[in-house]
């Protein structure tokens, strides 16, 4: 498979200025892998809160914007990701590089941490399935056919 036929997964869109969040990364496992680093930043370094993360961070945003406990607990609980501002600011307060806090590939770490398999009922008949996991290219386009309803 050449890397022009190689579908496309969805990318994490990354706001800002900076292009650090990688479509190689799917947007889930960005989210989870982000919320990770965050809060393991935010324990090394030694904020007792996500309250006094946000005021320490906030310190390093322009004027008129602030960081609060709610935006803090939103990224470390996998919800949302920072515009380029916040994502800054974020990385002042912990004294770490943008880089560190972003993933841009999946780690070993990763991985293990953010497969999901979910499978509920639709109706009688029909499943919702989710995998999160990452496989090799011949896996992938099998899965895919599989649920296009091609036997091959």
């Amino acid at each position: 498979m050449t890397e022009k036929q190689k579908p496309r997964g969805l990318g994490v869109q990354h706001l800002g200025a900076t292009s650090d969040f990688s479509s190689a990364v799917p947007r889930e496992v960005a989210l989870v892998e982000f919320g990770r680093r965050v809060q393991k930043f935010m324990v090394e370094k030694g904020f007792t809160s996500q309250a006094d993360l946000a005021r320490k961070a906030s310190q390093f945003l322009p004027d008129g914007k602030s960081f609060n406990r709610d935006t803090i607990s939103k990224y470390i609980k996998g919800v949302t990701l920072p515009r380029a501002a916040h994502l800054s600011a974020l990385a002042k307060a912990l004294d770490v590089a943008e880089d560190e806090l972003v993933p841009k590939q999946l780690s070993k770490t990763t991985t293990p941490e953010t497969v999901a398999v979910n499978v509920s009922t639709v109706d009688e008949d029909t499943a919702w399935l989710r995998i999160n996991q990452a496989v090799p290219w011949t896996t992938a386009v099998k899965i895919l056919a599989l649920l296009k309803g091609e036997d091959g």
